[in-house]
């Protein structure tokens, strides 16, 4: 049982570095519509994380 958290929470914190990515590329090509967009998604995925796992609570979760 937890190797399948430890399992879950990569795929969270892999799909958080790969918001980021996304949305740093949306803010090089100053596209404002998408780092909106993406801006959300990144939040949304860090909550999920959040909830899935408080001990892994990131203070930084607006950021």
């Amino acid at each position: 049982m937890a190797h399948f958290k430890e399992s879950l929470d990569y795929y969270q914190r892999l799909e958080v570095a790969e918001i980021k990515g996304d949305l740093l590329k949306a803010v090089v090509a100053k596209n404002a519509l998408k780092v909106q967009a993406l801006h959300r998604k990144l939040i949304k995925a860090k909550l999920a994380r959040v909830k899935q796992n408080p001990i892994f609570c990131d203070l930084t979760i607006l950021l």
